[in-house]
């Protein structure tokens, strides 16, 4: 053991995110409790637990299959976010070999992933203003499921949108206030639950639920239903992830989205994110947007479109 960076592994070929410290095969997810604060507020009869960091590459390529299945499938479906907790700072002891030493070593990483995937990221942030820890972040993610629960899913959403697309660090308190704002949660509000440590705990319960779940790469999702249970992990496409809800759920397969429908089920997003709610190819989804009229820029290694 020598003075190292800790940092997250994210392999391409098995397409996850280790964590700092762990084997590069992860266990098998433990079994799960069906009670749960999220669990008992609805009458979804499937649940996704989600666990994975707002940092997490691996989970911002699957975007497109998670932003698909839940424009079509949500209102069948509780989810329930775990933060992992993939970068604790770069400079604590470990064992030396990883393969990321600094995050001179990411944007290498991020293009694979682009690459593999066809969504756009910026890997500029961390040649600009690098992200010091995902801790931030997930504190602050576990701050807004304190306050309006269901703005979580959109703030981790706009966390993510900054990072990967913005090239923002989202490890600043501003930026994480300010984001906060733009999802409809109050930033003082959120700055007091951060300030007063009950952000923290709540987030010290989604590493102890992690590693009680026997995770140690992101993305995981684990899946149950009436019909069953479901595990997956890493980069996944729409294909893969739907017959995993379906098999669980017993639902039925329900169609793609229209292009109305997806914009307003997805409102922002990139070109692959849209291809997976069409079902079409990037291709062939960027045309129909651009005959559609749908205003477009460009952001990173690709387009993101909005309504």
């Amino acid at each position: 053991m020598t003075e190292q960076t800790a940092t997250p592994r994210c392999a391409i070929d098995t397409g996850v995110c280790v964590l700092p410290g762990s084997s590069q095969t992860p266990s098998k997810p433990a079994a799960t409790s069906a009670s749960g604060p999220a669990a008992s507020k609805s009458t979804a009869s499937t649940r996704i637990i989600y666990i994975t960091d707002p940092i997490c590459s691996a989970c911002w390529v699957i975007e497109p299959a998670w932003r698909s299945v839940l424009a079509r499938y949500g209102d069948e479906i509780v989810v329930e976010h775990v933060m992992g907790g993939l970068l604790p700072n770069w400079t604590v002891t470990s064992d030396p070999t990883h393969g990321i030493f600094g995050p001179s070593d990411l944007p290498h990483h991020w293009a694979q992933f682009g690459e593999l995937t066809g969504q756009t990221l910026d890997p500029s942030v961390w040649h600009r203003d690098p992200v010091q820890s995902s801790y931030p972040a997930c504190i602050a993610v576990a701050g807004v499921r304190l306050l309006a629960p269901e703005r979580e899913h959109a703030y981790l959403r706009r966390l993510r949108e900054l990072l990967f697309v913005e090239a923002t660090n989202i490890g600043r308190p501003e930026v994480l206030q300010a984001a906060a704002t733009e999802v409809g949660v109050s930033a003082s509000a959120l700055a007091r639950v951060i300030a007063d440590g009950r952000a923290a705990v709540e987030f010290a319960a989604d590493l102890d639920r992690t590693r009680r779940l026997g995770v140690r790469g992101f993305p995981t999702l684990i899946i149950e239903g009436p019909y069953g249970r479901q595990v997956l992990r890493g980069v996944i496409d729409t294909s893969r992830l739907e017959s995993a809800v379906l098999a669980a759920s017993g639902l039925p397969a329900r169609p793609f989205l229209s292009i109305p429908e997806a914009l307003t089920a997805l409102g922002r997003g990139s070109t692959a994110e849209y291809a997976a709610a069409f079902g079409t190819s990037l291709v062939a989804t960027q045309a129909s947007l651009t005959a559609a009229g749908v205003p477009s820029r460009q952001a990173g290694t690709g387009l993101m479109w909005s309504r």
